[in-house]
């Protein structure tokens, strides 16, 4: 049930990418591995978020017991791979992210392998819906990366004047 092919994709992982809730509940149910990871160290809430914003599949997955504490081979945790692939559109997807789980913070300011949390991705890439909520979630606006940049100077060096003015009302240290 947990086999893979040779991209290292499982039944469960095109089920979560097919956005086949059913067969998805079923393999859960027979003992389907909720977090075997597939190609590039992605987990089945990871793959669900890139398939809309739709958050049932997301929801069925955290209910089986999916870790959002895991990484991809690039670090991410499933909230910073949220801020990257939502753009602008309006979404429940981090809302219910962040909601979830005891570890919240730690969650929530987690890195990947260049220092980023999720509001440093979100604000380099201008998504001021995701900037917003993670900011209302709590999220370190101050947090630099490895290399010393903090949100609010990755917004400004790109040009994100929005992002970087939502920042600076979100307390950014100027």
């Amino acid at each position: 049930i947990n086999a893979a092919d040779v991209s290292d994709q499982a039944v469960l992982h095109e089920c979560v990418l097919d956005r086949k809730v059913a067969m998805l509940r079923l393999l859960l149910d027979s003992g389907a591995d909720v977090n075997k990871t597939g190609q590039y160290g992605m987990t089945p809430p990871m793959m669900a978020i890139t398939t809309g914003d739709d958050t049932e599949i997301l929801v069925t997955l955290l209910d089986a017991g999916a870790d959002l504490e895991k990484r991809n081979i690039y670090g991410s945790t499933v909230l910073q791979c949220a801020t990257l692939i939502i753009g602008d559109k309006p979404s429940d997807v981090i809302c219910t992210l962040v909601g979830r789980g005891a570890d919240f913070q730690n969650r929530l300011n987690a890195r990947n392998n260049l220092g980023e949390t999720a509001l440093y991705k979100a604000a380099c890439d201008n998504n001021i819906v995701a900037v917003a909520a993670l900011l209302g979630a709590g999220a370190g606006v101050d947090l630099p990366d490895f290399a010393g940049l903090t949100p609010l100077c990755a917004a400004i060096s790109r040009g994100h004047n929005d992002t970087a003015s939502l920042l600076l009302e979100g307390g950014a240290d100027r």
